[in-house]
């Protein structure tokens, strides 16, 4: 028995290693991405700078959940929602 890779094996595996590690960075990529805003909105300005606490808008408001946008809001004296 032949104990080893083959040559074939030996010139595949870099190409494997290469897709593998872009398919992880992509999924990791997509995780890490915030979901796309239905308003213009900045968490830096609002969670950030004055402080607000995630309940005040969120529903469900557990680090790391989608934390979604409730049915109506009414801010700055615009309403969102129905």
């Amino acid at each position: 028995m032949r104990k080893g890779m083959s040559d074939g094996m030996k010139k595949l595996l870099p190409l494997f290693l290469a897709v593998s590690a872009m398919v992880v960075a992509a999924q990791i990529a997509k995780q890490s991405s915030p979901p796309e805003q239905p308003i213009p909105y900045s968490h830096k300005l609002h969670a950030g700078e004055l402080d607000l606490k995630c309940n005040y808008c969120h529903l469900n408001s557990d680090p790391g959940e989608r934390d979604g946008f409730p049915d109506h809001f009414d801010m700055h004296g615009m309403s969102f929602g129905q």
